[in-house]
């Protein structure tokens, strides 16, 4: 919702994802004029507005709102929301091609952009993710923690999709010293996440890396098959996975 206030126009967010609480009042308070006027018209989804604004106003591409989001982060979110077509690319495209660099934390203080784009689910959100990887964003950039994306809880099989087809690395390491012989695939088979396991796995991850191989993914999805549901045995992703388990055996 676009309203008007004493400081000037402002945006009133349903609660969503990545953005302020509930309620909280979104004032793209960037340095200068130019670029705010090219984030209200993206957020408006003018885009030939936003498109002629790029090329006329320069806005700042480089800047950051109050919240500490760029232009590109607000492209990316924008790209992701649930109702989002192809056409939602376009600011994105254009800021792109005006020079915008992806950066680690162009989606704000709340969450690193590499997080963010590890959750995208949609092929409009596919696509934008694979925009910013080709225009710079490394495929191997780590979360908060110390992690590779594919060790993410929430690593949708979109979102491995485009890192496998990208150059992710296929052997990283979980930080955690328990999980040293985890590999991605191990890790998303023991959250559940059978489609983005699979995805994992027959993109020629490895099972995990224990010794023997494939003793520690065999221990887990044991595990998983103890407590999985009829439903859960029934899924095509799920027996993908234990027929991998068979094989060690």
């Amino acid at each position: 919702i676009l309203f008007t206030t004493d400081s000037g126009l402002a945006l009133l967010y349903p609660s969503r994802r990545g953005i302020p609480k509930p309620g909280a009042v979104v004032r793209y308070e960037f340095p200068d004029a130019a670029t705010r006027e090219v984030a209200l018209a993206l957020i408006m989804e003018d885009y030939d507005r936003v498109d002629s604004l790029i090329t006329t106003a320069h806005p700042d591409l480089a800047a950051r709102d109050e919240r500490g989001q760029s232009l590109l982060g607000i492209a990316t979110h924008h790209a992701m929301i649930y109702s989002a077509t192809m056409e939602n690319l376009r600011p994105l495209r254009a800021l792109l091609a005006a020079g915008a660099v992806p950066r680690p934390d162009d989606a704000g203080r709340e969450e690193l952009l590499i997080t963010k784009l590890a959750r995208v689910k949609g092929e409009p959100a596919a696509a934008a993710f694979a925009m910013l990887l080709e225009a710079g964003l490394s495929p191997d950039e780590r979360d908060s923690e110390g992690q590779s994306a594919l060790f993410d809880n929430y690593l949708t099989p979109e979102a491995a999709r485009v890192l496998v087809a990208h150059g992710v690395s296929r052997a990283p390491r979980h930080t955690n010293a328990a999980q040293q012989a985890w590999s991605p695939v191990t890790w998303q088979t023991e959250r559940g996440n059978w489609a983005t396991a699979r995805v994992l796995l027959e993109a020629g991850i490895a099972l995990d890396y224990a010794t023997p191989p494939g003793s520690q993914f065999a221990q887990v999805m044991a595990t998983a098959l103890e407590g999985a549901s009829d439903d859960d045995r029934a899924d095509a992703d799920m027996q993908a996975l234990v027929a991998a388990a068979e094989r060690v055996k």
